[in-house]
């Protein structure tokens, strides 16, 4: 979900649970912003306060995890990590993903700019 959907759905009064990259550069002025919403539902989690919980998810998806953040690099060569490239493998790897688990609902029926 986008910081757009995300933004309404809490101001319209829902419990937003998303997540955000690079909360402590880039996107820190985003962060700050998301703040000041009612319901601030975007305050940083870090770690799950159920750590018995967190340690269950971190045999299966732990790994998941951690190589998909290094994947893109890995597949395409220098000068070839563009944003646009990246974006479009990702969305293509999301729909087949969401597809085989079942939850192909939560796709969009549009596809982004």
């Amino acid at each position: 979900m986008g910081k757009r959907t995300a933004r309404a759905l809490a101001e319209a009064g829902h419990i937003v649970d998303a997540g955000m990259r690079a909360t402590n550069s880039r996107n820190t002025p985003t962060v700050a912003a998301l703040a000041q919403v009612k319901k601030n539902h975007f305050a940083p989690v870090g770690a799950p306060a159920e750590t018995v919980r967190a340690a269950e998810h971190e045999e299966p998806y732990g790994r998941l995890r951690d190589t998909m953040t290094e994947a893109p690099s890995r597949i395409f060569p220098p000068g070839r990590e563009g944003r646009e490239v990246v974006s479009i493998t990702y969305d293509r790897i999301r729909a087949e993903f969401f597809h085989r688990v079942g939850i192909d609902e939560l796709l969009t029926p549009c596809v982004s700019p």
